[in-house]
């Protein structure tokens, strides 16, 4: 399978990323710094770029299966990064997204408009 991964120099996405290459896929990480992204393998190519910048993951989005974010970050990261990637699957065919996130980690941080939206404060105890 031919895999696409934002955040892949992240904790989570170069985790993503080596058990991908050793259960035999291959992968293109999206990448803002390719220095950071501490190994190399033949099935894996890099791509550098913003996730927030829909050209950019469209590039990585070409000839994909699926794409997987493991992307992080405060502000209107996910977001922004979220709309990219939908308008980069439109424009590329890629039909399965997967989004990882542990926004869920931290949901006593959440406002309570945002609780009673998503049905955090009655989850939450």
């Amino acid at each position: 399978m031919n895999l696409s991964v934002l955040g892949a120099t992240g904790r989570t996405g170069s985790l993503v990323v080596e058990q991908a290459l050793a259960a035999g896929h291959t992968v293109t990480a999206l990448v803002r710094s390719p220095q950071k992204l501490n190994m190399t393998n033949p099935n894996l190519r890099v791509i550098t770029g913003e996730a927030t910048d829909a050209q950019a993951v469209a590039s990585a989005l070409q000839g994909a299966d699926a794409v997987i974010s493991t992307l992080g970050g405060g502000g209107s990261v996910i977001a922004d990064s979220i709309t990219a990637i939908v308008a980069a699957a439109r424009q590329t065919g890629v039909k399965r997204v997967v989004v990882l996130s542990s926004w869920f980690v931290e949901r006593d941080r959440l406002g309570a408009v945002t609780r009673l939206l998503t049905g955090v404060a009655w989850a939450a105890s």
